[in-house]
């Protein structure tokens, strides 16, 4: 059973966090520049078996979705390019 990755997507910065590979604690595992996000993983999924990979969609204490949405949008259709065994 692979880890289930999660990334918190920034204008500027990326939190990577990711659980065991038994999927019991998930534990943050660095911040990287956006600019640098898909080398960052591309490395990452090749020295670790990641099954998912979740994108935190973020949005404000009345819901609304904040500016940053474009962006998170146009990186899940790079990602799904780079890495379509994952996406």
């Amino acid at each position: 059973m692979g880890q289930i990755l999660a990334i918190d997507y920034g204008k500027a910065r990326c939190g990577i966090a990711a659980t065991d590979d038994m999927r019991i604690i998930a534990s943050g595992l660095d911040t990287v520049p956006t600019s640098g996000l898909i080398e960052f993983l591309k490395k990452y999924f090749s020295q670790n078996p990641v099954d998912e990979v979740v994108i935190g969609l973020p949005v404000d204490l009345k819901g609304n979705v904040s500016e940053v949405e474009t962006d998170i949008l146009q990186f899940i259709l790079v990602f799904q390019k780079e890495f379509p065994a994952v996406a």
